[in-house]
């Protein structure tokens, strides 16, 4: 992993830390190369090898995970870096985030064994006690992150959502047998992006919906990296060594999953769909309708060529479920955003005794 502080880089290998120190960000060459940096210049032992070295920053220190340590990296003020400021034993750390200005440190049995995680609350002081303690049923957490005052979590290709107070967490969708960490799990906007077998699994933390805007052939070569910036694109770095670029505005082979809505007995009535911005030329959707069975009862389409320029889209449903959920596929590179659904519909006399 690499950090950026005050115009020093600092490069994580396996075993060790190299330091980069820039006098001119136009110039590509630096000035001053310190290779092995942490074991040379830092004094320190090495890094233990084979676990996940995630930097982090929390009330303007730089701190890194290693193994059942955290050494402080990089503090503007006062001793710039420290070995195991904190520790504990018999577990290692997988990944951190800051959280209510907090640090969240996910730990799992040393190698992964047992059926027993823990999500560790920090203040950044303790060196061996902390502040709070969440056990999790799951033999190892993999990647955590915190979007606007909420958390989720990984594990064995399975994303929850942690509830810190109460010590809570719920299952949110089963991705696949793809192995998450903090390098292939990332925050863009209000989505949550993680690497999935032959793509990208998106989860909306607005509307608790799940699409996969990306599709590739990861068979043989699993995402490995992957890196968001703020115009909708996303980079993939694959196990090929291989970089693959994707505008999630503009992917074809997308199937977006509306949450199943367990509202019934109920007559749904009517379906509308909002687009982010009129059809353009190209735009193809496919919309399904399922119910409890999970099976098709409807099917629609939208095209450019006969639905262009709306940005709203109705249709009348009349039928009787007790679970509804619909899927959207956009058939095209030209499909957009789809904005809101809204679901009409009242109550059946199905299945009540009077």
């Amino acid at each position: 992993m690499i950090f950026d502080a005050a115009g020093v880089l600092y490069i994580s290998s396996d075993d060790n830390i190299t330091q980069f120190i820039l006098s001119d960000y136009t110039n590509p060459n630096p000035v001053n190369f310190v290779n092995n940096w942490w074991t040379g210049t830092a004094a320190h032992a090495n890094l233990n090898p084979g676990v996940p070295h995630k930097f982090f920053e929390y009330q303007g220190v730089w701190y890194m995970t290693d193994g059942n340590y955290i050494h402080k990296i990089y503090a503007p003020t006062g001793t710039a870096h420290a070995q195991r400021v904190f520790t504990i034993d018999g577990y290692t750390i997988t990944d951190a985030v800051v959280h209510n200005n907090l640090v969240y440190l996910t730990v799992s049995l040393r190698g992964g064994k047992g059926a027993i995680s823990k999500v560790i609350v920090w203040n950044g002081v303790t060196t061996t006690t902390w502040a709070d303690e969440i056990t999790i049923n799951v033999p190892r957490i993999d990647a955590i992150k915190s979007l606007k005052g909420r958390l989720f979590f990984f594990s064995n290709g399975s994303m929850y959502e942690l509830y810190p107070i109460g010590a809570q967490y719920e299952f949110i969708y089963y991705i696949g047998a793809v192995t998450h960490d903090w390098k292939n799990v990332v925050i863009q906007e209000d989505f949550i992006l993680a690497s999935a077998i032959n793509g990208v699994f998106c989860y909306d933390t607005r509307f608790k919906t799940v699409s996969f805007p990306i599709k590739i052939d990861t068979s043989t070569y699993p995402i490995k990296c992957l890196r968001t910036d703020y115009n909708d694109v996303i980079d993939l770095f694959t196990g090929s060594a291989k970089l693959y670029r994707a505008d999630a505005n503009n992917a074809t082979g997308v199937t977006f999953y509306s949450n199943p809505y367990d509202i019934g007995p109920v007559l749904i009535k009517k379906v509308s769909v909002i687009f982010k911005e009129a059809l353009s030329a190209n735009a193809d959707y496919t919309f399904s309708f399922k119910d409890e069975k999970d099976s098709t009862f409807g099917q629609q389409t939208v095209t450019f060529s006969t639905d262009s320029g709306i940005i709203k889209k109705t249709w009348q449903v009349n039928k009787q479920v007790d679970v509804f959920q619909f899927l959207v596929t956009f058939n095209h590179a030209a499909c957009k955003h789809i904005r809101s659904a809204k679901i009409e519909f009242e109550s059946s006399e199905k299945n009540v005794t009077k």
